[in-house]
Order: C-alpha cells, then structure tokens, then sequence
C-alpha cells in the first residue's frame, strides 16, 4: 500500500540482525499462537475499504494523542501475505492510518511487517490486552528495540482491536519527544476508548 527508501533500510538492518534460523521461528512460534488466540485478519476487500474511509479514524487517534499527550498514534491491520511451503498463511500487519504531534510521520515503514519480528510485543499485549514499553529497558538484541530506536521511539502503548474473541488490529501510541506523565492506568482506559470508538469500522 506504501512504499520507499525507508521500508528497505529497515528491512537490511533487520537482516544483519536476524538469521534465517532464527526468524523461521519467530514467524512459526508466533503463527501457533495465533492460531490458539483465534486471530482473523480482515479480507482484501474490508482492507481497501477502511483504507480508503480513513478520515474519521484520524479524527479518533487526533483526540487520543490530546488526551495522553503522545507524538504518534496509529492503527494496525493484521493481515495475510504469501504462503509457506506447507500452506500456513504468513501473516502480517499494516498501519492503515497514522496521527502525529510534533513528530516526524512514519507510517511508509509500517506496511506488510511480518508479526513474527514482535514477537514479545505480541505475544504480551494477546496475554494482557494491554502493554506498555520503554523501549530503553528492552534488550538491545530485541527487534522491537531495533524498529524503536531506528523511529526515535522510547515508550509505547498499545490496546488490541477484537470482537467476539478475535483480534483484527491494534491501537497503538508511541513517544518520541514528549515525556509519558499519565498512569498505566490513564493509558489502558484511554485506548480501550479508542479500541471501541474504531471496532465499528474496522469489524464488520
């Protein structure tokens, strides 16, 4: 859906990083986990659609960023690529709109990213419905820690988008800039609003 310079240099960093090996189970061990916490990305068609109605998701992520005072704000699709060998979907993820607040936008590099790259992002936010990072506390050798550093990113917080027990997307702020002064607390109530003010044109 986007594209540029910035999609590649990411993707060469993370291949010094990561062997083959190693990313092979990421994407296994994360598919499993999916599979178990009934994942169901949108079809191509819900895709474009929400993509091309996306203003008033701007407006949504506008008013959480006022709220809790973040740089960016975005919503992620999950979604299936190609196929493995043995027919398992490859699974992945996009950000479909992006609001920012004194903070350069990033959402090009934010498309078609394998979901086996997070997996302690992942598999933690499926476990709690809820996370929180500071991005300085993670291990360096994290690829979360690698795609923070590489947007000047030092603290997230993200809230699934689900219904009836399947998870579609996610909501997501991250700081850049601003110093995170609300409570866990204020966050998780924060973006399960916003969570519920999007599921309507997300989920059909």
């Amino acid at each position: 859906m986007f594209g540029g310079g910035l999609v590649i240099n990411t993707w060469i960093r993370l291949g010094l990083t990561l062997s083959v090996e190693t990313l092979c189970k990421l994407i296994r061990g994360l598919w499993n986990l999916f599979k178990r916490r009934k994942y169901d990305g949108v079809t191509p068609k819900r895709f474009k659609k929400i993509v091309k109605d996306r203003d008033n998701l701007t407006i949504i992520l506008d008013d959480l960023l006022k709220e809790i005072r973040g740089n960016r704000a975005y919503v992620y699709l999950f979604h299936n690529g190609p196929q493995y060998y043995n027919g398992d979907p490859y699974i992945k993820m996009s950000a479909i709109v992006e609001s920012v607040r004194n903070a350069a936008p990033i959402i090009q590099s934010k498309q078609n990213l394998p979901v086996a790259l997070f997996p302690n992002i992942l598999e933690g936010m499926l476990e709690e419905h809820f996370m929180t990072i500071n991005f300085n506390e993670v291990p360096i050798y994290y690829t979360e820690r690698l795609f923070a550093k590489l947007h000047g990113t030092h603290y997230w917080a993200a809230y699934p988008i689900m219904k009836h027990g399947r998870y579609y997307g996610i909501v997501a702020v991250d700081w850049t800039k601003s110093e995170v002064i609300d409570t866990e607390a204020r966050l998780r109530e924060e973006l399960i609003k916003t969570a519920v003010l999007l599921t309507p044109s997300i989920v059909k």
